[in-house]
């Protein structure tokens, strides 16, 4: 229940890879971590950047 406040999900990120142990293993090829704007980052944690690539919320 408190999950449902704190957690989003969003429909335009990629999928996750997960080992066979359950933990995530990769989700996006190293070619599009440069243009995958606002995609999971340290942690899995969502990042927004501005147009200069600066982060600007974590």
């Amino acid at each position: 229940m408190l999950a449902a406040q704190y957690l989003h999900c969003p429909a335009n990120w990629n999928g996750v890879v997960r080992d066979g142990h359950g933990m995530i293993a990769g989700a996006v090829k190293p070619a599009k971590m440069v243009t995958f704007t606002n995609r999971p980052d340290e942690r899995w944690q969502r990042t927004v950047y501005d147009m200069e690539g600066n982060k600007i919320w974590k």
